[in-house]
């Protein structure tokens, strides 16, 4: 970058120019108000799709939520690795309390579609990278925590109408007593 600035916002072109993500561990607050939240993921949702199906699934987290999100990620990673060590815990317990604002996005392709699952997957992985771009033009540092991880299905398939804010998006709620 040669001491350039880091999301440089004085054009479109300098901010893709020097788009860099920052690491959650480090992101302090204030996090974006629900109004940016909601513009952000409009933006993030403004990807390549063949097919409409909006493979993809954005869940904010809230803060009241993190601990809960924490066991769910704790019982998924003993679920799908019993050799699992306190290394690994401690990765899901971070990431499940970083950042002012967490938004999860899962990757939900429709299976034994037409449009071919690998295709989805890049849609998807296209809405990460413009939710990066849109956090950091709103003025505030993003940072991807993981690919892939424990948690592989949504409980719900994804509806085959246009995404927007407010379809493809969720304010996680945690399931009591399950």
């Amino acid at each position: 970058m040669n001491g350039s600035m880091l999301n440089d916002l004085s054009s479109t072109l300098s901010l893709l120019k020097t788009r860099r993500s920052g690491r959650p561990r480090e992101m302090v607050g204030p996090g974006p108000s629900d109004d940016e939240l909601r513009q952000i993921l409009e933006i993030a949702m403004r990807v390549p799709d063949h097919g409409k199906l909006a493979p993809w699934r954005f869940v904010v987290v809230g803060k009241d939520q993190r601990n809960a999100l924490a066991n769910l990620l704790h019982k998924a990673l003993d679920a799908e690795d019993a050799q699992a060590g306190n290394a690994h815990h401690e990765k899901e317990e971070e990431f499940a309390h970083q950042g002012e604002a967490l938004i999860v996005l899962v990757s939900s392709p429709v299976q034994n579609h037409k449009i071919p699952v690998w295709e989805q997957e890049l849609s998807a992985g296209a809405a990460a990278m413009n939710l990066l771009t849109a956090a950091h033009a709103a003025g505030y540092v993003g940072g991807g925590s993981r690919a892939g991880g424990p948690i592989r299905r949504p409980s719900t398939p994804p509806s085959r109408a246009r995404a927007n804010a407010s379809s493809a998006s969720s304010f996680w709620e945690p399931r009591t007593g399950a």
